[in-house]
């Protein structure tokens, strides 16, 4: 089964504000933390947040002390008032756009204007907005409700923000007609995100057979994704997570689009699409399933990105003048390996958020790659003590950093002056522990098996370019990650400067990659291989540039794409070198 998913499925800003809202509160708060109402309408978000102690609670009585955060969806006025008359701090992540609509609400209701909400009478961000008019505005939900208003002069029509703009419209069409000799002024507080997520089905419902739409059964937007599927012209199916998914149903169908509602987290979207692939195989053609479950055990066991990392010190070797294809890349492979398989084996729960379907993969198998991690690393020893004793204790060092990256290192007596206390606790320090390994181990090899001809300068200079180009690696993988990071409380880049900053930044460095290997090219630092690998910039660019179209940016195909750019590089060096040896 073919499966489309809708670049716009997911988190919108509202959601995602409201997220990072909650998940700063939690870090930072020591007392005890509610939510007023759900904070967003997905089952799994909610049960997340009960299991990390927050409560929900729907008045101000129900809690003495701690911290309070406002929903996504808005409160009324009363509620809030009542909030701030008790003992509890007050965090607000109403969605800005809500809060925008709250604010035209309370001027025009003031202005003597009666106001008409189009939206869904009893959803929560509907009756916080009636609030705003001391509950004297009046929701409408259909066309014929509109001839049951009440007279008025002076009218305001606004809309739910997750409101269907067609039926918008129509409505619309009805209150004018209903005031045909009053005024009626309406601002359109439809979101834009809802808009796109609503046109983007309707596109998807020209290429596909059915249609899968994420979300929590109580979620309007979601349930409006729905029904734009259905009216499209597609079958549709409203579930909650992969376990609502009939396999049975969806078996029929050859492509589905999946799109999901704007409070639905990422690794429920990637776990359906997940089970979406796996339907009915039978239907591909066997060459093609082979592949592609050979490409997906590559991924998942970090053989690929252990031979990206192979490719890597291949070119960082052929760079200094060391012409090695076989025991510099392989011991640089089989530590990547080791270091990936014993850390992700440990820290399962950010496994769980990020990447749902390799922690699957790794609960199923965890004795087995635990085995081959360790066995791969006695394999590198090996091959490094025939390099030289410096390069096995540079192997040593690697694998008890990697360990120590996880472990307590500041004593007991010591925390209450620091709240870090592990290496991994430092903000942004994943990113450069994964640049710094990579980089290392990439360059430092080579350079450790003939020191004695390579200057320390062009070391130096590999070592930095191989840095770069891992960092933002890793920093690429972190703005995938973001949403998982959050929920285990790990500060990555992205979540420091904000994942625009981060794609800004990475174009930068991206830049500064191709000026310094020119240049370290054209000084004589490096071998003249260093002008055909400026391929590698280039197409660190062109990954960066499918990564902000969302062309490739969850998955298996996320990995390949990124990751085959070292590998490119390893055989980019191999082709230099074949084609200016001597003969």
């Amino acid at each position: 089964m073919r499966v489309i998913i809708a670049h716009t499925a997911g988190f919108c800003m509202g959601v995602r504000r409201a997220m990072n809202k909650a998940f700063i509160t939690m870090r930072r708060e020591e007392g005890p933390i509610y939510t007023h109402g759900p904070l967003i309408h997905n089952p799994q978000v909610v049960k997340l947040l009960t299991e990390r102690g927050v409560r929900e609670i729907h008045n101000a009585s129900e809690a003495s002390e701690g911290t309070v955060i406002l929903r996504a969806h808005g409160i009324t006025p009363q509620e809030r008032k009542n909030l701030k008359e008790s003992r509890l701090s007050i965090v607000d992540a109403t969605c800005p756009k809500v809060g925008r609509v709250h604010a035209a609400v309370r001027k025009h209701h003031a202005q003597g204007y009666l106001v008409v909400v189009v939206g869904d009478r009893d959803h929560p961000e509907v009756v916080g907005i009636v609030g705003h008019t001391d509950d004297t505005g009046r929701v409408v939900n259909t066309p014929a409700e509109a001839g049951e208003l009440p007279d008025a002069d002076r009218v305001l029509v606004v809309a739910q923000t997750t409101f269907e703009e067609g039926r918008f419209c129509e409505i619309l069409d009805a209150i004018r007609a209903r005031y045909a000799d009053g005024e009626v002024k309406d601002i359109n507080t439809i979101c834009q995100s809802t808009m796109r997520r609503q046109e983007e089905v309707r596109n998807l419902a020209e290429k596909v057979d059915a249609m899968v739409v994420v979300g929590g059964k109580n979620s309007g937007n979601t349930r409006r994704l729905v029904e734009v599927a259905v009216e499209s012209g597609v079958p549709a199916f409203h579930i909650e997570d992969s376990l609502d998914l009939d396999a049975d149903a969806l078996g029929a169908y050859r492509t589905v689009g999946l799109t999901a509602g704007a409070s639905t987290p990422n690794w429920v979207i990637m776990e359906v699409a997940d089970h979406l692939s796996r339907i009915d195989r039978k239907q591909r053609r066997r060459i093609w399933s082979l592949a592609a479950s050979m490409m997906r055990f590559l991924v998942l066991t970090s053989i690929f990105a252990s031979i990206s990392a192979g490719g890597l010190a291949t070119a960082a070797a052929v760079l200094m003048g060391v012409n090695s294809f076989y025991t510099i890349p392989l011991i640089s492979g089989l530590l990547i390996f080791t270091m990936y398989v014993l850390n992700r084996t440990q820290d399962r729960e950010a496994l769980k958020f990020n990447d749902p379907l390799r922690e699957s993969f790794y609960t199923r198998h965890k004795t087995a790659l635990s085995v081959s991690g360790v066995m791969t690393f006695v394999v590198s020893l090996f091959l490094a003590f025939t390099l030289s004793p410096a390069a096995v204790v540079l192997l040593v060092a690697a694998a008890l950093l990697g360990i120590a990256y996880s472990v307590k290192v500041v004593p007991e007596s010591l925390e209450r002056f620091t709240k870090y206390r592990r290496l991994k606790d430092i903000p942004a320090s994943k990113t450069f522990f994964v640049a710094g390994a990579w980089a290392a181990i990439a360059g430092a090899i080579p350079y450790l098996s003939a020191f004695d001809r390579i200057s320390f300068t062009s070391f130096l200079a590999v070592f930095c370019l191989s840095f770069l180009l891992v960092f933002i690696r890793a920093a690429l993988y972190d703005i995938r990650d973001i949403q998982g990071d959050a929920v285990v409380g790990r500060e990555t880049i992205p979540i420091v400067i904000g994942k625009g900053w981060t794609q800004r930044l990475l174009v930068f460095l991206t830049a500064v990659v191709l000026c310094v290997l020119a240049a370290s090219t054209a000084v004589g630092l490096v071998t003249s291989a260093g002008w055909w690998l400026l391929i590698i910039p280039l197409y660190t660019f062109f990954v960066l540039y499918l990564y902000h179209r969302r062309v490739i940016f969850q998955g298996i195909v996320f990995e390949l794409v990124v990751d085959f750019g070292f590998i490119l590089a390893g055989l980019t060096s191999l082709v230099w070198f074949l084609c200016t040896r001597p003969h």
